[in-house]
């Protein structure tokens, strides 16, 4: 009994060595993603890991335009996603990724939300420009995508400029979701995927539905020593089991097509 106690044991203890060792050997894989893929990359990361324990995943998280910047600067990365394609761009024009690996793989809506104990309701964008709204949180249209789309919504409604005082811009989307939790603003523009982390602290009160079509794109890094790797990480985005994890956190099927 004792000399089968003792072969279950090691065998157990051999299993959890491999593993181990697999994960230290692992291969790091560096994705640079917009910070609206925060939580649901976090999933993503658990499944993966489990098919393909010898790719670890890295991630850096930020706005898209500043994820631009340090990629163009040098810094490490394997993939970068991007919340629109504009930025995707600024890569491409420079022979930054591997044009042939760039596929737009998800998508999402903007919504305006506020503080979930608040009293506010929205009908039209032109509400905002109650005195019940003092300050509105958008993100900063140069770098953050997010904020791209709500100034262009503003813009055809003819509201960005009468807006301008109200305006408190944040360097991400997750920042102009901060600010509505903490009660620091009336409203803020998001995208529905962001209500997800959110623990029911914000409501939704208007969906805006004019905007352009709100893509996600993927790209290997044209630099990357871990090509083969990023591309198993793309397959994964596209497959059946990527696409239905971003399902569950709030994202848009699409129908993925190479650009």
């Amino acid at each position: 009994m004792t000399n089968i106690l003792t072969i279950i044991i090691f065998t157990i203890f051999l299993v959890f060595f491999n593993t181990i060792q697999k994960i230290w050997a692992a291969e790091e894989l560096i994705i640079s993603a917009a910070a609206s893929m925060t939580n649901v990359m976090k999933a993503i990361q658990y499944d993966f890991q489990v098919l393909y324990p010898s790719v670890r995943l890295i991630f850096n998280f930020g706005s898209s335009g500043s994820l631009v910047q340090q990629i163009r600067h040098g810094a490490p990365a394997d993939i970068f996603i991007s919340a629109n394609p504009e930025f995707m761009n600024q890569l491409a024009d420079k022979g930054l990724i591997v044009s042939s690996s760039r596929t737009d793989f998800t998508s999402n809506q903007m919504v305006v939300i506020v503080p979930v104990n608040s009293g506010y309701t929205i009908t039209g964008l032109e509400n905002l420009l109650s005195s019940s709204f003092r300050r509105i949180a958008v993100g900063v249209p140069e770098t953050v995508p997010a904020g791209r789309y709500a100034k262009t919504a503003l813009m055809q409604a003819g509201l960005w400029d009468q807006l301008q005082d109200k305006l408190i811009f944040g360097n991400s989307v997750r920042q102009v979701l901060a600010y509505t939790i903490r009660e620091e603003v009336e409203a803020g523009f998001v995208y529905a995927s962001d209500i997800m982390a959110a623990n029911n602290k914000v409501r939704t009160v208007m969906r805006l539905k004019d905007t352009d079509p709100i893509l996600y794109p993927v790209a290997i890094i044209a630099l990357s020593n871990q090509k083969d790797n990023g591309a198993v990480f793309i397959r994964f985005l596209l497959s059946e089991s990527g696409q239905r994890i971003l399902d569950q956190y709030g994202f848009i099927r699409i129908q993925g097509g190479k650009q």
